[in-house]
């Protein structure tokens, strides 16, 4: 089945974007590469990530010939440092733990961006083993389940 994405990546133009699902990787292209606002598709098969896919009804529709030709979704940028090859980045968090002193976290809101916070943690936790290619968010989860917060 035809699958569209309905939320256009800043590169999306270009290379397209891509999930993960399931253990596989599926490649969303323009439909025609010559239209800049062609329809972003891909054929998936599996029943089962159709339904996932279809069920996030703001990012995922069946490909229609007429529907699809409406105005995109805003486009999302791409995270700071993006992986540029398939490597999955939604690792399972550590199962270490912080024994040290009571620590206050900071508000990683008013931080400017990844890079701060990532600097943040290697100074005042450098025992947490952190994947700094995970998104802002994630490191933040990460951190926060670390220190038990």
């Amino acid at each position: 089945m035809l699958i569209e994405s309905i939320i256009r990546r800043v590169r999306g133009n270009v290379q397209g974007s891509r999930i993960n699902v399931g253990g596989r990787t599926y490649r969303f292209v323009p439909k025609d590469p010559s239209d800049p606002d062609s329809p972003h598709v891909c054929e998936v098969e599996d029943k089962a990530v159709i339904q996932r896919l279809l069920s996030i009804s703001e990012g995922y529709r069946i490909y229609d010939e007429v529907t699809s030709h409406q105005p995109p979704v805003e486009p999302v940028p791409p995270p700071l440092d993006a992986d540029e090859d398939d490597t999955p980045i939604n690792e399972p968090a550590t199962t270490a733990r912080y024994d040290g002193p009571p620590i206050d976290l900071p508000d990683f809101t008013a931080m400017k961006g990844k890079k701060e916070v990532v600097a943040w943690a290697a100074q005042h936790l450098p025992d947490l083993p952190l994947n700094p290619k995970l998104p802002e968010g994630r490191i933040v989860q990460v951190i926060r389940e670390y220190v038990g917060a």
